[in-house]
């Protein structure tokens, strides 16, 4: 299956986020996740790196909301569990 437009729009952003927050910038990952998350809403990476650039502003009771909804999108996804991962440690 070929992804439409707005499908590769927010995948594109989605990786554009993902690099932002490899350099710390949690603040551009955070307004690029959004965009790709406009352009989606059924994307899941998108919500995930949602919340990695929240958990890395410190805003972590928005940041696990958001790996949460990345499970509603997709539950079998490594990524969103590990995110998730961070909340139930802490929780210990």
């Amino acid at each position: 299956m070929i992804p439409s437009n707005t499908q590769s729009l927010a995948h594109e952003l989605h990786l554009k986020a993902e690099a932002a927050s490899d350099l710390k910038r949690f603040s551009d990952a955070q307004a690029l996740a959004i965009q790709a998350i406009t352009a989606d809403p059924e994307f899941g990476d998108g919500f995930a790196s949602l919340g990695r650039a929240l958990l890395g502003l410190g805003k972590t009771a928005e940041a696990e909301k958001q790996f949460r909804e990345a499970l509603t999108k997709d539950a079998v996804s490594f990524w969103y569990l590990r995110g998730l991962e961070h909340f139930h440690e802490r929780r210990r």
